[in-house]
């Protein structure tokens, strides 16, 4: 994997402070979602995260992303090689 397409420059208006007050309380957390991908499916859902344990089994990996960055978009391509925002 080239590292080098990782190397992203991240302005100030891309960052949340650490502590950002519409997170502090615990309702927010509670607002949470997830993307689960089943496979043999093919299907992408989104779901609460409270369901987490719904969904993994012994010997399941889980990736948790606890960067300040906010994704304002997700982008895939298609088996067709169209980009979808």
């Amino acid at each position: 994997m080239l590292t080098e397409k990782y190397d992203f420059r991240i302005t100030d208006q891309m960052t949340i402070p650490l502590r950002p007050h519409w997170i502090a309380n615990d309702s927010y957390r509670e607002k949470c979602k997830m993307l689960v991908l089943n496979r043999s499916k093919g299907e992408i859902h989104k779901v609460d995260f409270s369901k987490v344990t719904d969904y993994i089994k012994e010997g399941d990996v889980i990736c948790f992303n606890d960067s300040t960055i906010i994704n304002h978009m997700f982008i895939c391509k298609t088996r067709r090689n169209r980009l979808i925002k």
